[in-house]
C-alpha cells in the first residue's frame, strides 16, 4: 500500500482530480504482525477482531481528517466494506490486490455468480466416483446430504486447483488426484509419484524450486492428461489451472494469470 501511495502521490492525481494521499500505519492490540491472507481469514472469523479494527481506523480517520479510506484486500465479503463505509461515514475500498494475494475466497464467490447467471449447475459433494469405460471417463457420482447424483458428460476439465483447491491431497504417506485418481508428476518423463517420501522434502535447497509445489499432472498440446510416455489417460479428462505439475508457482513471476490463461485456452480447445 506504501508503495501503491508513494507512486499516486508522485503523479498527485487520481482520476483526473487533485489528491493528498496519506499511507497510515493502523496498530491493532493484541493481534500479531502476520501476513495479509492470514488476517484476512481471521477477520472473516471474527467479529470481535472486525470490531477492534474498526474502532482503530475510526481513530486514524478522525485524527488524519481522511476522506477516503483504501485497504488492502483484506475483507472476503463485500457486506464486510459496506459495514466499514457505513461506520466511518466515508466512503471504503480495497485494493484490487497486493503482493500477498487473498483471491481465493472472492474467485470462487465471482465463479458460482458466473455459473450461476449462465445456468451451469453446481453441485456440493462430499464424496466422488468416476465411472470409466475403456479409455474414456462416461460419469461422476456425487454423493449430497440428500443421496446421490449422476454427472454425464462429454467431457470433463479438471480445474480443481493443488492443495489448497483440493484437487491434490497430500497425506502423511500417499498423495493422490482427487477426482479420477490420475498419476501425479514433479518433471517430464518422471515416474509417477505416489508416496510423500518421494519428494525429496528435506534434499532440494530452499532457494530451489521445490519437488512438493511442481507435483501436479502433465497435459499435452490439447490439454489432456497424460503420462511419463506422453500417451492420454483418457480420451475425455483434461485439466489446466494450478492442478498441472512442473512449476514451482513461487520460484517465478506467475500467479492467477496462469490459472486464467491456461483455463481460457482449454476451454477454446474444446469448445
Amino acid at each position: 500500500v506504501r508503495e501503491v501511495a508513494g507512486r499516486l502521490t508522485q503523479s498527485g492525481r487520481i482520476y483526473g482530480l487533485s489528491s493528498d494521499i496519506l499511507p497510515v500505519h493502523v496498530s491493532m492490540d493484541g493481534i500479531a504482525d502476520c501476513p495479509i491472507p492470514h488476517l484476512a481469514t481471521r477477520l472473516h472469523s471474527s467479529r470481535n477482531l472486525l470490531e477492534t479494527l474498526l474502532k482503530s481506523v475510526r481513530t486514524a480517520v478522525i485524527e488524519n481528517k481522511i476522506e477516503v479510506a483504501l485497504f488492502p484486500p483484506l475483507f472476503l465479503d463485500p457486506k464486510i466494506v459496506a459495514w466499514f463505509s457505513t461506520e466511518l461515514g466515508i466512503p471504503v475500498t480495497e485494493c484490487l490486490a497486493t503482493h500477498e494475494p487473498v483471491a481465493g475466497q472472492r474467485l470462487w464467490n465471482a465463479v458460482q455468480q458466473a455459473l450461476i447467471g449462465m445456468g451451469i449447475g453446481l453441485f456440493t459433494g462430499l464424496q466422488i466416483e468416476p465411472v470409466f469405460s475403456t479409455n474414456r471417463a462416461v460419469s461422476l457420482r456425487v454423493f449430497q446430504k440428500d443421496g446421490w447424483s449422476l454427472i454425464r458428460a462429454d467431457k470433463f476439465i479438471l480445474a480443481t486447483g493443488k492443495f489448497f483447491g483440493g484437487g491434490v491431497e497430500l497425506g502423511y504417506e500417499a498423495v493422490k488426484e482427487t477426482v479420477f485418481d490420475l498419476p501425479l508428476y514433479t518433471l517430464r518423463a518422471s515416474r509417477p509419484v505416489q508416496r510423500r517420501n518421494q519428494l525429496n522434502l528435506l534434499e532440494n535447497s530452499f532457494a530451489d524450486p521445490q519437488d512438493w509445489a511442481r507435483l501436479g499432472l502433465w497435459v499435452n498440446d490439447s490439454w489432456q492428461v497424460i503420462d511419463h510416455n506422453k500417451a492420454p489417460l483418457y480420451e475425455n479428462i483434461f485439466a489446466c489451472g494450478g492442478v498441472l505439475g512442473g512449476l514451482d508457482f513461487s520460484k517465478f513471476d506467475v500467479g492467477l494469470g496462469f490459472m486464467a490463461f491456461t483455463g481460457r485456452e482449454c476451454a477454446r480447445g474444446l469448445a
